[in-house]
């Protein structure tokens, strides 16, 4: 399985792998680990079926055969493998992956990529990891109407879709989709399409692209006001606090004042 992917990091610790187009795909290290995944891919291993995984969902892997993650959608995919702690279950599974855990190892993966130093980055992924319960689905493929709206998802995030839209789409009831899903990823689907967009918010805001409340509407919030309080749901922290504290202090800059001045 070959890959044009960009690697940064070690065999033996983290290990961030990035592909940029649809089709692309990554091949991760054949050793124990948890896999996290920014964008939409296709999980492959050799004579079996593919099933698809995302930012809202943690990898486990054992290790014993070769994972490839192939991008799923325009976006491309990255992904982070991080070695599995002493003592900890290596059964392959699915899990969902909570937003601080997400925080967590977009901070290690953020911090490998652009060759800096992140203070406390990887004890806090550790600790978080060592949080993750040992249950979650099997690692196979989800039910056709729930990898169908995972899709779907993936590209129009930012729109604002009707649970009836969703449903017609992937040629199933509303109901009994709703019910699949959460079985499936753990969110309801409204649930899951916020998380999306406020996990996409961490790169737009490390990467400072526009204003606060630009970055709140292009993510598909009717106003700065309702993306400020899902990223504090998600995070524990409004966005402005985000960029002081953790931005800042990773990367070593100082805080970024147009950010402050537009976003009131």
């Amino acid at each position: 399985m070959a890959t044009d992917a960009e690697r940064t990091g070690t065999i033996d610790g983290p290990v961030a792998l990035e592909a940029a187009r649809r089709g692309q795909e990554l091949v991760l290290p054949q050793r124990p680990g948890a896999v996290f995944v920014d964008g939409c891919a296709r999980v492959e291993r050799d004579a079996e079926p593919s099933f698809l995984v995302d930012g809202t969902l943690v990898l486990i892997d054992d290790g014993t055969e070769p994972l490839a993650l192939r991008a799923a959608t325009d976006a491309g995919v990255r992904a982070l493998r991080v070695p599995l702690a002493a003592g900890s279950d290596p059964a392959p599974r699915v899990a969902p992956c909570p937003p601080a855990l997400y925080l967590a190892h977009w901070r290690v993966a953020r911090a490998l990529r652009r060759g800096f130093a992140a203070p406390g980055a990887d004890a806090r992924l550790d600790a978080e990891l060592a949080r993750l319960p040992a249950g979650g689905r099997r690692a196979a493929p989800a039910a056709l109407q729930v990898e169908d709206a995972m899709l779907l998802l993936a590209r129009e995030f930012p729109n604002r879709l009707a649970l009836s839209d969703i449903a017609l789409v992937v040629e199933s009831s509303a109901f009994h989709l709703c019910r699949l899903f959460r079985r499936a990823t753990g969110y309801s689907i409204h649930g899951y399409r916020d998380q999306l967009r406020v996990r996409r918010a961490l790169d737009m805001l490390g990467e400072a692209r526009g204003a606060l409340s630009e970055v709140g509407l292009a993510l598909g919030y009717a106003s700065h006001s309702h993306f400020t309080l899902a990223f504090r749901r998600a995070f524990g922290a409004p966005p402005v606090t985000f960029l002081r504290t953790i931005v800042t202090a990773d990367s070593g800059t100082g805080p970024d004042k147009r950010h402050e001045r537009r976003s009131r």
